[in-house]
């Protein structure tokens, strides 16, 4: 049970994290069009996939250690704020 509850803490962070580098890129830092990516040899969407895909292991490893069976609550809310987050990032900086 722990383990899950990691996983999906996990996957959560994850998914979290990645509309937050793509609006912060895009609000700070001037990003190539990714339409016009396709040959270049340097594309941030694989930067940003992999940095939330380490993060988001590490949040699994530190939440499988501490987890509870009642933790598993908060995950549905925090889910709920990613979606939120994709589709305010997909309307914003798409």
């Amino acid at each position: 049970m722990k383990a899950l509850l990691g996983i999906l803490a996990g996957l959560v962070a994850a998914l979290t994290l990645y509309p937050l580098l793509r609006i912060g890129g895009f609000l700070w830092g001037h990003e190539a069009n990714p339409a016009t990516m396709l040959y270049q040899t340097h594309s941030g969407y694989f930067w940003r996939l992999w940095t939330c895909a380490y993060a988001g292991a590490l949040v699994a490893c530190i939440a499988a250690s501490i987890a509870k069976p009642a933790h598993l609550r908060l995950l549905q809310p925090m889910l709920y704020a990613a979606v939120g987050l994709l589709v305010f990032q997909a309307v914003v900086a798409p």
